[in-house]
């Protein structure tokens, strides 16, 4: 299954340990959004659990969990998010296909993406 939406928001956050990534398609009221969370502190707990690494969640259905991406490429207006199929909290869900039509958070879009993703299997790529 492919996910797709608009972003008319992007915004991105380095608070209290924790970088947060949110699109969404409205700012006040939104019904289609994707939020990654990485923390810089892991704890044993964190280890133990397999949470240490990014969080996603998916507005769809309430799909969330603990890594599983395979990549994400970042176009010009485009952002793709390949998950892959060992992700266990995925359930039929392939790919994540965002419009971005906020051009003013590009930067931060591309920052958070660098700094959630950092040190994982992850395949990152700017086009």
């Amino acid at each position: 299954m492919k996910f797709e939406f608009s972003a008319n928001e992007v915004n991105y956050s380095f608070e209290n340990g924790i970088h947060t990534l949110g699109l969404a398609d409205d700012k006040n009221e939104p019904k289609d959004y994707i939020i990654l969370q990485r923390s810089i502190e892991i704890e044993e707990k964190d280890r133990e659990l397999g949470q240490d690494t990014y969080y996603i969640e998916i507005c769809a259905d309430g799909v969330a969990g603990y890594g599983g991406i395979k990549s994400v490429l970042l176009s010009a207006n485009t952002l793709k998010i390949e998950i892959g199929e060992n992700a266990i909290w995925r359930g039929d869900l392939l790919l994540i296909e965002i419009n971005i039509q906020v051009a003013k958070n590009f930067k931060g879009l591309r920052d958070g993406l660098s700094a959630i993703f950092l040190g994982t299997n992850t395949m990152l790529m700017f086009d």
